[in-house]
């Protein structure tokens, strides 16, 4: 190029910069406890929503690392189960964006409650009653559990005759709960005791036949439940 004499010649460097952050959307994700009470190897990253650039570069997770987490049962008792996430992305110029998720812990496994089988008492003594033991047991995904009885008597209580149904429930901490239920039967099965008088005396009548009178008025009896019924054979011969 042909300059005039009284011209001169320049350079600019123009730099050209992305101040721009990406684009970043996250969302709420809610996980279920298993029967371990927990839950393993959850990627973080699936609380991204979705990710864009105005220069279309790729676009990365910078934080939370690693972006592999457990969670168990103490997640639920912290913020209602609801647990802050906070992820940080980077754009191949370096801008960075930042969003807020939550990973919802819940637990919906109810307990295992298990009651024995059917029981049956015999009365024992002098008492129309039994004293039966019964143990009910729980288990739980996340926490020890005391079952509240919820129907009829206590173990170590003294049942009288009849059939008893005994019902427990069990509820954890997340309000999940199981119920179970068994009887009891309690029998009488010792025989009464009965006296009778030793020798009494009956005259004969004039056609020289004898009257056999009533004698279960003069019998002494006893029950450990107290209901007896007497009866005489035979009532009445002549």
């Amino acid at each position: 190029m042909i300059l005039p004499e009284n011209a001169d010649t320049c350079y600019q460097v123009i730099s050209i910069r992305d101040t721009i952050p990406p684009n970043l959307v996250c969302k709420d994700s809610t996980i279920y406890l298993g029967s371990t009470g927990m839950v393993a190897g959850f990627h973080l990253w699936t609380l991204v929503s979705s990710t864009t650039d105005n220069c279309g570069g790729i676009v990365r997770i910078i934080t939370p690392h690693p972006d592999i987490v457990n969670f168990n049962c103490t997640h639920l008792n912290t913020n209602n189960g609801r647990i802050p996430i906070t992820i940080t992305v980077r754009d191949t110029c370096g801008n960075t964006a930042t969003c807020t998720a939550h990973v919802i812990v819940r637990d919906t496994i109810k307990p295992t409650i298990t009651c024995p089988t059917n029981i049956t008492a015999s009365t024992s003594g002098a008492t129309c009653e039994a004293v039966v033991n019964y143990n009910v047991t729980v288990m739980d995904n996340c926490s020890p559990i005391t079952p509240i009885r919820t129907a009829g008597m206590a173990s170590g209580s003294s049942f009288p005759v009849g059939v008893h149904t005994i019902t427990h429930t069990a509820t954890d901490t997340a309000g999940n709960s199981a119920t179970c239920s068994f009887t009891i039967t309690v029998m009488d099965m010792i025989n009464p005791t009965i006296s009778c008088i030793g020798v009494d005396s009956v005259g004969l009548n004039d056609s020289c036949y004898m009257t056999v009178p009533d004698f279960r008025g003069k019998v002494t009896r006893s029950d450990n439940c107290g209901n007896t019924t007497i009866t005489q054979d035979p009532v009445l011969v002549q």
